[in-house]
């Protein structure tokens, strides 16, 4: 089952949206470039950067939290492929893409493929800031469970997933 992590820092400094970016998209971790997003052009790093914002200066919420960031990791026996992986977070990020501009990267760089997304906290509808807790991360999780379990998502690639360990691969 995919453990979901929503990444509890503040992010209060206009650095830490171009931080949180960068490493999501760097091509060592995003290695075959599986980048997408709602509301924005995931055209490149400073474009996501800038076109968020340009709805905190529209909306005059220049301060406080910069970005909401969020981790939906697999286990090695699920055998998520890198682009079942991307095709689920699609479906993933559907859950803030109808008030939050949000982007996504499929993480290759470790043993087990894993997704970022990072969503500014503005809404571009409203310019509310996002301040839900608990609950929504409750409604998050049973959204990606869903999704997972519809398999609307899921195409299998027609080789399998190869996974390193110890320098060794194992399918």
């Amino acid at each position: 089952m995919a453990l979901v992590k929503m990444i509890g820092e503040d992010y209060p400094d206009k650095k830490d949206l171009q931080n949180l970016v960068h490493y999501m998209i760097q091509p060592d971790k995003a290695v075959h470039g599986l980048v997408g997003g709602f509301s924005l052009l995931p055209t490149g790093e400073e474009a996501i950067i800038r076109q968020m914002e340009t709805v905190k200066e529209v909306w005059h919420k220049t301060e406080g939290r910069q970005a909401r960031h969020f981790v939906v990791s697999f286990a090695w026996g699920e055998r998520i492929s890198e682009t079942e992986a991307w095709r689920l977070a699609y479906w993933i990020a559907l859950y803030y893409a109808d008030r939050y501009q949000i982007v996504y990267a499929v993480h290759e760089d470790t043993e087990n493929v894993h997704i970022h997304f990072v969503f500014n906290p503005v809404s571009f509808v409203d310019g509310r800031i996002y301040a839900e807790g608990k609950d929504d991360f409750s409604r998050l999780q049973a959204h990606i469970w869903l999704e997972m379990n519809t398999g609307v998502w899921r195409e299998r690639d027609k080789k399998p997933r190869k996974f390193m360990v110890n320098g060794k691969y194992f399918f």
